[in-house]
């Protein structure tokens, strides 16, 4: 992407820390694909009234685009039981959520504090319910 500066505010993103994506992988599946060893070892994480066991994945999006969130309760609405979390670097985020909060305010009634990662494979955090 090119240098910030040459970019509108609106879509500069501004936050820190950790970013969540919710995913469409029912858990039942991922415990198909993901060897037990790797669940045993997995940390126990209490969110909410829900838990999680975290473990390292590498994350293989199926577009250059991908929609994340700054608040962990979107994506457990969107989630299946899965939720993706990373630090993600600013140079690979577009949109500042205040911006597009106003948006899909009116749109959609709601707020989603919604940010959009421009990139490929990375590694994270992959939050599964049990």
């Amino acid at each position: 992407m090119k240098a910030k500066k040459d970019y509108p505010k609106e879509l500069i993103f501004k936050g820190s820390g950790p970013l969540w994506r919710g995913l469409k992988y029912p858990a039942e599946d991922i415990y198909m694909n993901v060897p037990i060893k790797v669940l045993k070892n997995g940390k126990v994480r209490k969110i909410g009234y829900n838990q999680y066991v975290e473990i390292d994945y590498n994350y293989k999006p199926r577009s250059k685009v991908q929609s994340w969130t700054t608040d962990i309760h979107t994506a457990q609405l969107f989630a299946e039981g899965t939720i993706l979390e990373a630090k993600i670097p600013k140079s690979q985020l577009l949109f500042n959520t205040k911006f597009i909060n106003q948006i899909t305010k009116v749109i959609l009634g709601d707020v989603e504090d919604e940010v959009l990662r421009v990139g490929g494979p990375m590694k994270c955090k992959m939050l599964i319910s049990p």
